[in-house]
Parts: C-alpha cells; sequence; structure tokens
C-alpha cells in the first residue's frame, strides 16, 4: 500500500515535468518583482500557467487581482487550492494542461516554465484572442524575442497595444 502511495506521487511529479516544468517554486524575493513587472490595477486578472503550490496565486489575490492558477499535478493543485481558500471570491485553481484550454481574457500571465515550452507560450497567446496581454517569465526567455524589461532575472513581454 506505502510503496503504491509512493508510486503515485512520483507520478504526480513527473509527469507534468513532461508538459511544462518540474515543480520549482518561484523564490520568494523575485514574487513582489514580477508582480511589479505586471503594473496591475485591482480587480485585473492574471493567468498563472503551472502554479505549483500558488505562491504567485496568493500574493496577486492579496494585491486585490483577481487570479486563475492552471496545474497539471493534482497533489500541488490541491495545495494551492488550499494555500489560496480564503481568497477564493478572486482565486480559481483549474487542475489541467493549460495548451490543451483556451485561455480566459485576461491582463497578465506569469510563468515559470521549461525553455522547451516557451515558444509553445508564445504561440498560444498569438493565436489566442487575448491580447492586449503582458507575460512575465521568471527566468526564462521566449526564443527569438526581446523582453520589453529585464529585472532581477524576471523579463516582460507585451502583446497587442
Amino acid at each position: 500500500m506505502i510503496l503504491l502511495l509512493v508510486a503515485l506521487t512520483l507520478l504526480c511529479f513527473v509527469v507534468p515535468a513532461f508538459y511544462g516544468a518540474p515543480y520549482m517554486p518561484t523564490l520568494k524575493h523575485h514574487v513582489p518583482t514580477a508582480l511589479d513587472m505586471l503594473d496591475l490595477r485591482q480587480g485585473q486578472t492574471v493567468l498563472e500557467l503551472g502554479c505549483g503550490d500558488g505562491r504567485i496565486v496568493k500574493a496577486a489575490a492579496q494585491r486585490g487581482y483577481k487570479v486563475i492558477g492552471y496545474e497539471l499535478n493534482p497533489i500541488l493543485a490541491s495545495i494551492a487550492w488550499l494555500r489560496t481558500i480564503t481568497y477564493r471570491k478572486h482565486v480559481k485553481i483549474v487542475w489541467g494542461n493549460f495548451f490543451k484550454k483556451q485561455l480566459p481574457k485576461a491582463d497578465a500571465i506569469f510563468c515559470f516554465i521549461m525553455p522547451k515550452y516557451m515558444s509553445a507560450i508564445d504561440q498560444k497567446i498569438e493565436k489566442s484572442n487575448i491580447s492586449p496581454i503582458k507575460l512575465v517569465s521568471f527566468s526564462i526567455p521566449i526564443p527569438q524575442k526581446e523582453p520589453a524589461v529585464k529585472n532581477n532575472n524576471v523579463l516582460l513581454y507585451r502583446y497587442g497595444n
């Protein structure tokens, strides 16, 4: 029984690594930098692609932003949901692969995804009907695209007007 539980837990952490990133939380001191770069007003919407344990989601909700966090790992999605339960009016946690979902209208996106998936995110944004939008990436650039702003390993990209 314990072996099965360990195997399922490992599976929950290994499989998502093939679709975006292994679980690596954004460092606490980078969270304010990323959210400041988005320069949003209360009530605006942020999507977090791969929300992990909900650290960014919670910090964004504390600023009064509406936040939708996508997470492929069911354990981490549950942790993010529990961690943000007091912000339920502002937060929605979606368990699933954001690449297979139509992204909702939003003002900004935050991601900390493996480099090989950044082009796919760029293409998804370009093909979707969600611009103008800002994308902040922690430390991982979009290939062949120059960020509008770089600060403390955080990169800001702008789409649309």
